[in-house]
Formats: C-alpha cells, sequence, structure tokens
C-alpha cells in the first residue's frame, strides 16, 4: 500500500526555487462605467504606449467623450488598467477608479496633485 503521495515532478529531488509575483493591481474594486477613446493625433502618435496606471480624464462622463491622458488629465477619473498602444484607429483604455494600485511596478508618471484628486485609489511603493 502506498503511504507517500505526490511526488509528480520530482518534488524533492532537487533545490529549492524562490519565486514571487507582484501585482501592478493587487486589488480592482471599482471600473469607471465606460472605457476611455484615444483618437490618433500629433500627441497620440500610431504605436505610441500608453503604459498601465496613465492617469485618465474622462471630460463628458460619456461614451466616445473627449479624453485627456497623462499630464494633461488633471482633474483624472481615474487610471488606465492595463498597457495599450495606439493604432491606426487609435485605442480604448479601461479604467480603474477604485482599488489598489502598485506604483512601482508602473512606467507612467503620476503628479502629487494627480493622486490626490483619486482618494479610491490607493497607491503602493515597494521599499
Amino acid at each position: 500500500m502506498k503511504t507517500n503521495y505526490g511526488n509528480t515532478f520530482n518534488h524533492g529531488a532537487g533545490d529549492t526555487i524562490s519565486v514571487s509575483v507582484a501585482a501592478l493591481w493587487p486589488r480592482v474594486d471599482k471600473f469607471f462605467p465606460c472605457g476611455a477613446f484615444v483618437a490618433v493625433d500629433s500627441t497620440n502618435t500610431e504605436g505610441k504606449k500608453i503604459p498601465a496606471g496613465t492617469p485618465v480624464e474622462i471630460t463628458n462622463n460619456q461614451i466616445g467623450g473627449a479624453v485627456k491622458i497623462g499630464s494633461a488629465a488633471t482633474n483624472p477619473t481615474g487610471l488606465s488598467y492595463e498597457d495599450a498602444y495606439v493604432g491606426k484607429d487609435g485605442c480604448t483604455l479601461t479604467i480603474v477608479t477604485s482599488g489598489d494600485f502598485n506604483e512601482s511596478l508602473s512606467e507612467a508618471t503620476i503628479t502629487t496633485a494627480q493622486k490626490g484628486k483619486l482618494p479610491c485609489i490607493t497607491f503602493i511603493k515597494e521599499g
């Protein structure tokens, strides 16, 4: 009768490997009900990367409405959920309005003033 279970992948035969994963968004509580559409223009050229965590301001709270991103978002609605790339027809952004954001893992620049306008997002900085 078998008394030792497991070892499916030869567990214990080799060295121990430690692995950790840190999430950009450890917790998301709420998304903005409609996304943002970023049109191609002189600032948002085809191929441009809009990194996750970029401040996004929806100026009229409707689908397809005007949007400001990055430093232009002086009164941000939230932060972009994932990386987006502007295509030949533009791109869309998913906007997080409430949750925990690990800013140490983001390429986006968020000013202190922008953070102050996002009270439902907790900014985490790894030490």
